[in-house]
């Protein structure tokens, strides 16, 4: 094809090209150049031989495909098309002409239609592209006044017949016509729409230049390079007059008149367009401005919107041309639509406009429960404070609302409205209105934590309602006083007739009602019932019922699956309620509040790193937000150890909790939260000023909650002190209040904290069982290594009898495969928290051999997999140890304990000292690993015999020196059994044996020693010994 354009060319004739402003590209000089479109269009010419760029007037099409010419530097032919190219002679003789520019040349011929005008448009485009050199660019600028309906055909090959090597770049208001189609299918044809043209960041600001006006322009622009140009040239009284010029001016007076009615609305369905602007025209004029972009656009919903620009100038317009009445009537229209559309925001701002104040206080009552379910209950009180005062205070339904959108952020204040529109709603005799206020009533009671005794005029209000069947039509009303009377029996004295009654009328009221959200706070209620009636069947099946409601919102949803955490959690479910956590953070919610229920759940799952992030994004400014976002903190530091953050967060915390108003339930728990840190600290006099202004501040359930609390943290202040009579009593009183009402967790945000209370109660036996609970649900990390009877995942004894137990429950390993991974675990518990390398376990394990260190790995897998856990055993740097917060052994937790007593003072209690005594006893039982003589066994074994005798010589001395003498004596019993030669220990058993039973049984031991001596050193008892039997009067002297 390319020699038969030679050809062509060779026998034309030459004449200099004569310039057509039709075929000149615009002037770039100082237009910005936008290296974002440059790169992408310089990226879509290797994939695609046509770019098509659809985009309204003045977004900088023609500007844009100049300017990357000029950047491009490529071969380039502009034709800019318009209506007289739907004449074939006419098209093909400029595309001609075009060609000259770039010194190619086609034989003119005008062409011959006889024989169709397609066959012709092929053949010429064919022949046009094959002069083109490779790379060049066919621009075709203002392809939306090309009349493709009637000669689309011959345009249609300029786009299908592009060979490889040629780009074209078509430019026009419209998105392809529909004849292109294929093109785009099969990859040929791409577009660049106005999302993608917009002037975004940088760019627009760069457009907008760097006048104190920039913010404020580009905000206006929305992304319109044209407006941005004109307000920095002659702000916006620039822009209305393009408008006026270029869209409303040449329009007929009905076509005007119609839009100016319809830009009172913000937005606009289809369906809404012909009765707001009286006239049968106005859809097609909008579908019309929408097809030829002139600043007005359609959602894929449907909805037309204007530019934000010419909205304004539309409205304006209207102002000045329209009457008054007409505007006011057409706003009052407009709001009844966008309201029935669902675009309440909109709807509120046009019923505003209308001035028609008692409508927009009916638009305020239809409108509260769907705001409230959506979570805009700021947004609707907003809307409430413009409404005129005295016409508010005259329904009863708008302080019902008020009061509604309360209930969770300031429910004292909620109440107060609440029972202004109940006693509104009894005199006018209301009384289903009235029954649904004292439901609202009780839930700002339990937001609250206010005194329940308050809530008993209030259950007998739900309880005479409840009964009256006649009032009942609307199910969704008769399930909330019917629920919420369960929770006002709930919080006072339990009747369990009455309660269960109750629940069983809750749940046959759950049954017809679909509502998503009064279904979940309905069953959260009914949950807490079940689980004070300790109904675990009935409780499961509830929550299995109420997992298949649909379209609950995501606060709604968040809101359950605590409650059911929290019950997993009671019931020992730890798995089960870190799922529920995990499904409550993965549900995606926009607004601070949602953010905020983000962080919580990330916190109570554990995910501290991902719960920095959140907090760090989400901090607000100030008021009661900020109060919460500081609580949040105080638990993120508290949960990560680090006790100076969470003492200083939770400092802040009280000050912002005052600062902001916080309610005096909020308050307590922050001056709580602060008690509990101090506590940690070890400072209890604090903690006690703490929880007694926490006290001052509480009531009802909260109350009692804090002085369980208070009573916890007097256990540990005294055992501090070393009053233990104090300290069990304290400890005792607590726990049983805890066990009591059932509780989930202590003390969730201080494990710290929560585990010294719980060693503490194991240490003194005190519900040892129940402790240990605490310990395995909450994974509390031991404050020490001998807490007699702490849950550990794994806790492995090598002192005596091996034994592993994985939770408590005994493993009894068996199989010739299980014995290196045991023998590996063993040399890491001898090896201690510093671990042992990797070459000294293979050198111990397998010698030299050349495998040694795969068969490592391989045994390091079987012993993990043994125990469980992939946690309990740490790999790094060449090192292989045991992790010290998953795994427990009786040779790190003697090390612990015999450190303990030896830094005893001189002058310690006798109680403290049988503690440890009988502690030293239960762990060592025996030589370590006992029966085993390996080489490497033999150094470890005679470490802890070692280290055992020395804490029974101390501990048997404070023992004899507190006449504790049965407790002395099987000290020193035990350590013979250990060492049998320790004359040292013979002395202690003859002393004690002495004043516990008498002479005789002192000279048993004596003889013991003479004897074991004898025999098996064949040496008499020292002298010290010697002496010793004569004091007791167990021998005469002698002249030794």
């Amino acid at each position: 094809m390319r020699s038969t354009a030679k050809r062509l060319a060779a026998v034309a004739p030459q004449f200099p090209p004569t310039r057509y402003a039709k075929l000149t590209p615009p002037r770039v000089q100082g237009v910005l150049a936008r290296a974002r479109l440059f790169a992408l269009i310089g990226q879509l010419r290797l994939q695609h031989r046509v770019i098509w760029l659809a985009a309204p007037p003045g977004a900088g099409k023609s500007t844009l495909a100049a300017s990357w010419l000029e950047h491009d530097r490529a071969p380039a032919i502009w034709c800019r098309i318009d209506a007289a190219d739907a004449d074939p002679g006419t098209l093909f003789f400029y595309f001609s002409e075009a060609l000259r520019k770039l010194d190619g040349c086609m034989a003119w011929q005008a062409p011959d239609l006889h024989s169709g005008a397609a066959g012709f448009a092929r053949l010429f485009f064919r022949t046009f592209y094959a002069a083109l050199p490779t790379g060049a660019v066919l621009v075709l600028d203002n392809l939306q006044e090309f009349d493709w309906d009637n000669a689309g055909q011959l345009l249609e090959y300029a786009f299908s017949e592009v060979p490889d090597g040629v780009t074209l770049l078509a430019l026009s208001r419209d998105t392809p016509p529909a004849r292109l189609a294929r093109l785009e299918l099969g990859g040929t044809l791409t577009v660049l729409d106005w999302d993608v043209l917009r002037a975004q960041g940088d760019e627009a600001f760069a457009m907008a230049g760097a006048g104190d006006s920039a913010d404020a322009w580009v905000a206006l622009a929305a992304g319109w390079p044209a407006a941005l140009a004109m307000l920095r040239a002659g702000g916006v009284d620039a822009v209305f007059r393009y408008f006026e010029g270029e869209v409303l001016g040449p329009m007929a007076a009905p076509d005007r008149h119609a839009l100016l009615l319809l830009s009172c609305a913000p937005s606009l369905a289809q369906a809404d367009i012909g009765g707001l602007a009286g006239a049968d025209a106005a859809p097609r004029l909008m579908a019309q401005l929408c097809r030829t972009r002139q600043f007005v656009e359609r959602s894929s919903d449907g909805i037309y919107q204007f530019h934000p620009l010419f909205g304004d100038f539309l409205r304006g317009r209207a102002r000045s041309e329209l009457e008054a009445s007409a505007l006011t009537a057409m706003s009052g229209r407009a709001a009844v639509l966008m309201e029935q559309s669902g675009r309440l925001d909109e709807a509120e701002r046009l019923f505003q406009e209308a001035g028609d104040a008692a409508a927009f206080a009916r638009f305020l009552v239809r409108t509260a429960a769907g705001m409230l379910a959506m979570g805009r209950g700021e947004s609707w009180r907003l809307w409430l404070s413009s409404l005129d005062a005295m016409l508010a205070q005259a329904m009863p339904q708008l302080d019902y609302w008020h009061g509604m959108s309360l209930v969770e952020l300031r429910p004292r204040h909620a109440r107060t409205l609440l029972m202004k529109a109940e006693a509104a709603f009894r005199q006018s005799g209301q009384r289903v209105d009235q029954l649904l206020a004292a439901a609202a009533i009780v839930d700002s009671y339990e937001a609250d934590w206010a005194d329940p005794a308050g809530l008993e005029q209030w259950r007998e209000v739900l309880a005479a309602g409840a009964e009256d069947a006649a009032l009942w039509s609307d199910p969704v009303a008769l399930l909330r006083v019917h629920s919420r009377l369960l929770c006002a029996l709930l919080a006072g004295v339990p009747d369990q007739a009455r309660l269960t009654a109750c629940c069983e009328r809750t749940l046959a009221a759950m049954q017809p009602v679909a509502q998503a959200s009064e279904l979940l706070a309905a069953g959260a209620i009914v949950l807490r019932y079940f689980d004070m009636s300790d109904n675990a069947a009935r409780a499961g099946a509830l929550i299995t019922q109420l997992a298949q409601v649909e379209h609950a919102s995501a606060l709604d949803q968040v809101r359950w699956l605590r409650h059911v955490a929290r019950w997993y959690n009671k019931e020992g479910q730890q798995e089960r309620a870190q799922e529920v956590m995990m499904a409550a953070r993965l549900i995606g919610s926009d607004g601070a509040q949602d953010q905020a229920l983000h962080a919580r759940h990330l916190i109570d799952t554990g995910e501290l790193a991902a719960a920095r992030t959140v907090l760090d994004q989400m901090m607000p400014a100030a008021g009661r937000a900020l109060a919460e976002w500081s609580l949040l903190d105080t638990h993120w530091h508290a949960l990560s150890g680090h006790l100076a953050g969470a003492l200083d967060a939770a400092r802040t915390t009280v000050r912002f909790a005052y600062d902001a108003g916080m309610p005096p339930s909020e308050r307590a728990t922050c001056e709580a939260l602060l008690g509990a840190c101090l506590a940690w600290q070890g400072d209890f006099d604090g903690a006690a000023r703490c929880y007694g202004a926490a006290a001052d501040l509480a009531g009802g359930v909260q109350l009692a909650l804090l002085r369980e609390e208070a009573l916890f943290i007097q256990a540990c202040a005294h055992a501090q002190q070393g009053d233990t009579g104090a300290a069990r009593e304290a400890l005792q009183a607590a726990l049983q209040a805890h066990r009591r009402r059932r509780g989930a967790l202590l003390f969730a945000a201080l494990p710290q904290l929560a585990a010294r209370i719980v060693a503490l109660a194991l240490e003194n036996e005190i519900d040892s069982t129940y402790a240990a609970a605490i310990a395995t649900r909450q994974s509390l990390v031991s404050p020490h290594r001998s807490v007699p009877g702490w849950p550990w995942p794994v806790a492995v004894r090598t002192l005596g009898k091996f034994e592993i137990a994985l939770a408590g429950t005994e493993l009894a390993p068996s199989g010739k495969a299980q014995q290196r991974p045991l023998t590996l675990l063993k040399s890491l518990v001898a090896a201690g928290e510093g671990g042992r390398t990797q070459p000294s376990l293979v050198s111990q394990l397998w010698g030299n051999a050349d495998v040694a260190r795969s068969a490592l790995n391989v045994t390091l897998h079987r012993l993990r997999k043994l125990l469980r856990s992939d946690d309990a055993v740490t790999v790094a740097g060449g090192r292989i140890w045991l992790n010290e917060a998953q795994v427990w052994s009786d040779v790190a937790a003697l090390d612990a304990l015999c450190l303990t007593i030896a830094s005893l003072p001189a002058a310690a209690p006798v109680d403290d000292i049988r503690r440890l005594a009988a502690s030293l006893l239960a762990l060592y039982r025996g030589p370590f690993c006992d029966g085993i003589e390996d080489s490497w066994i033999l150094p470890m074994r005679d470490r802890a015999r070692n280290v055992f005798l020395a804490a029974v010589a101390r501990l048997g001395q404070d023992l004899e020196a507190g006449a504790e003498w049965e407790t002395a004596l099987g000290l020193y019993q035990r350590a013979l059994e250990a060492e049998p030669l320790s004359e040292a220990n013979y002395r202690g058993w003859m002393r004690c044996a002495r004043q516990k039973d008498g002479t005789a049984a002192a000279f048993g031991a004596y003889r013991r020693c003479r004897d074991t001596l004898s025999i098996v050193l064949g040496v008499a008892p020292s002298l010290e010994t010697e002496k010793l039997a004569v004091s007791l009067g167990l021998k005469e002297a002698s002249n030794r």
